[in-house]
């Protein structure tokens, strides 16, 4: 098999990304849940129109997806500062056309569960529910720490958590220093990869 490992309407997706690399580290993600058989849904923790929650579904349409999102741009108590209040970014979304939109990219009788509101309050309707992919983008300080401290238990050994922006100066760095906080004492490590705002991936090690 030839690289990269993946059909023409995935390369064509990948392409047609505003984040080739980003999207490239994903679908190579995926490749090694299938080949290690790693079990468990789907997360994305800051989904705004769905264009990462589409991709994922695609990879994956036959398995049970999570969006997390207040569908209403950052919460203020997120905010770390008051001037913060100013960001009125990832407002123009709607949470049932990203449904719509994510249903359509994969096995339409694959469950898309959508939990709206402030996070990590909406991580109360999980159950037992494990994952074997997280995407974590909420670009702060609070939700980032949140989310992996809401989330990383239930990820499958051998699954993946992907977070954006941990190498962006936004926020005051409000996602590494989340991050680097929240890894002090743990197995995993911090892999850095070069896509336009610096995401990371961390892997699940073994229990």
């Amino acid at each position: 098999m030839s690289f990269p490992p993946w059909g023409k309407e995935t390369e064509g997706r990948i392409r047609s990304s505003i984040d080739v690399v980003r999207f490239s580290s994903i679908a190579l993600a995926f490749e090694r849940i299938e080949k290690e058989q790693v079990g468990g849904e789907i997360a994305e923790i800051g989904v705004y129109k769905g264009k990462v929650a589409s991709f994922l579904r695609h990879l994956a349409p036959d398995r049970r997806m999570h969006l997390f999102d207040t569908f209403e741009g950052f919460s203020k108590k997120d905010f770390e500062e008051p001037d913060e209040g100013k960001d009125k970014r990832f407002k123009d979304t709607d949470a049932e056309t990203v449904r719509s939109k994510v249903l359509a990219a994969g096995n339409p009788d694959a469950e898309v569960v959508l939990h709206i509101g402030f996070f990590p309050d909406t991580a109360v309707e999980l159950e037992d529910e494990t994952f074997c992919f997280i995407s974590l983008d909420v670009d702060k300080y609070k939700p980032t720490l949140a989310g992996l401290k809401a989330m990383f238990p239930r990820l499958e050994p051998g699954g993946y958590i992907f977070i954006h922006d941990y190498n962006s100066e936004e926020s005051n760095r409000g996602v590494s220093r989340a991050v680097d906080e929240w890894i002090v004492g743990r197995l995993e490590s911090v892999l850095d990869i070069p896509d336009q705002s610096g995401s990371i991936v961390i892997r699940k090690l073994a229990e």
